[in-house]
């Protein structure tokens, strides 16, 4: 079997995101809020695309989001469904997969009010990683660089504080909100997108 994909001249968004970083001219944030609205939203229009047809895509993390155009209107799109998987009434999603620094506690047992005694878990796994995506982009690092970090932010998040700048706060509220411990406290895909931080991105392909 040969899988081929279109070709992105442009490379990924961690390639983007690093280059304008070691610019000279980069201070702060490396991407305005209207750019990091659009890029988030494009991203959820893809996962509520793939969520509602069962797929989750299990390894989102910016090497894995592709950028057709860059700043200042930025157009990306997902890619690398390797590790994706489609779930029906005979299959569910089991399988420890993805990138350590954006997988969700679940795939670790962290979440305390979860039933430790089932490996399975639902695509809220994506909206994890999209809030760790958001978070590198506002912060130019992830936020949990080690399973220790993770461990303990799930057992009380108050202790380990999300440094996120006072400029972004309406971003902040939309990371907060997906990098809820417990998968059943981050909003659907679709949920998302009709927050009122995310409305207000205006640039559509």
């Amino acid at each position: 079997m040969f899988l081929a994909m279109e070709y992105m001249a442009l490379g990924d968004l961690e390639q983007n995101l690093q280059e304008i970083e070691a610019s000279p001219e980069h201070l702060g944030t490396a991407l305005s809020e209207e750019e990091l609205q659009e890029i988030t939203r494009q991203i959820l229009e893809g996962l509520k695309i793939m969520h509602a047809e069962g797929f989750a895509h299990r390894d989102l993390k910016p090497q894995n989001v592709f950028v057709v155009q860059k700043q200042p209107q930025w157009w990306v799109k997902l890619g690398d469904f390797g590790l994706s998987k489609q779930r029906t009434d005979q299959t569910a999603f089991r399988t420890q997969a993805g990138t350590q620094q954006y997988m969700a506690p679940e795939l670790y047992h962290y979440v305390p009010d979860l039933d430790s005694e089932t490996s399975e878990y639902t695509h809220a796994i994506d909206l994890w990683a999209l809030g760790c995506i958001v978070y590198r982009i506002i912060v130019g690092a992830v936020p949990f660089p080690s399973l220790l970090t993770l461990r303990n932010f799930c057992r009380d998040p108050s202790k380990i504080p999300l440094s996120i700048p006072a400029s972004m706060e309406e971003a902040g509220k939309c990371v907060r909100e997906f990098l809820q411990p417990n998968p059943r406290d981050r909003p659907a895909a679709s949920v998302a997108l009709a927050s009122t931080w995310l409305s207000q991105s205006m640039f559509f392909i």
